[in-house]
């Protein structure tokens, strides 16, 4: 299920409101990915190139560590009994709670919240660009971005986002999104009110997600995800088997001679 943390008002508030059962937070949890998923099918529909945006970069999701982002109540960073500053440091590598404490409440055009938000689509929407952090494994949110024109900020290190070179040169993130290390999170808004001022980059971002959203799209009668899962696929497989089959193998030559003589036996006794 997509990372991104979609609900609706009153389920934000039931799963965050004390004395909520487990059972009531799952469901909240369960609405919040189907509307999510929702979202992302419907907004890729009906993509189009993207207007005037009133934020400049925009986030809602966990900034710490939760139940209900690993299963592991163990690594609840509400809990008592654990260390703050090291579930910070370990859930998404510390880079959601690098990016609330440079941004949140300092940059007057970034939205940075940690929690679920109602109309999730309707703020992507007005975003100008939107950061795509590691949660508590691989995100999806790219996906949700794509599809509501959103150029993604990408801040994981290290990490191959989908389709990657997958094929050829691969899916090309330098034409529709940023990437930057963690290391640069304290300059992150300044870099991009840059991008934003310069109207020619900008634009160019917007027309490459344009070109390449549909990757992210499953839907087989909009979407080309399916084709490139299949080239990627195929791309690994020639890695891991050469086409002429023996190339990065290592053969005894007693075993090539026997394999020959072998193959002349074959053929002898065909004749």
């Amino acid at each position: 299920a997509p990372d991104s943390e979609v609900a609706s008002e009153d389920a934000a508030k039931e799963s965050h409101s004390p004395g909520t059962g487990a059972s009531d937070d799952s469901a909240a949890v369960a609405a919040a990915e189907a509307a999510s998923l929702e979202g992302t099918l419907e907004a890729a529909a009906a993509w189009s190139p993207p207007g005037p945006r009133e934020t400049l970069v925009f986030f809602a999701g966990e900034i710490d560590s939760g139940p209900r982002n690993t299963g592991d109540l163990s690594l609840d960073c509400g809990l008592p009994e654990n260390d703050m500053d090291d579930c910070r440091a370990s859930y998404s590598q510390g880079v959601r709670r690098a990016i609330f404490d440079a941004l949140a409440g300092k940059e007057p055009g970034a939205k940075i919240i940690d929690g679920m938000v109602p109309d999730y689509f309707a703020a992507l929407e007005k975003s100008t660009f939107c950061l795509d952090p590691p949660g508590a494994g691989f995100s999806a949110r790219i996906m949700d971005f794509a599809a509501a024109g959103c150029v993604p900020v990408i801040i994981a290190d290290n990490v191959l986002w989908p389709f990657e070179g997958a094929a050829g040169p691969g899916l090309p993130y330098e034409s529709f999104s940023l990437r930057f290390r963690k290391r640069a999170i304290p300059e992150l808004a300044a870099e991009l009110r840059k991008v934003a001022a310069n109207a020619t980059h900008l634009k160019a971002l917007q027309r490459g997600l344009e070109k390449w959203h549909r990757a992210f799209v499953w839907d087989p009668n909009y979407g080309t995800a399916y084709q490139m899962t299949l080239a990627a696929l195929a791309a690994s497989h020639r890695r891991i088997f050469p086409e002429d089959g023996e190339a990065g193998y290592h053969e005894p030559e007693a075993l090539r001679e026997k394999e020959k003589e072998a193959e002349k036996k074959r053929s002898h006794e065909e004749l």
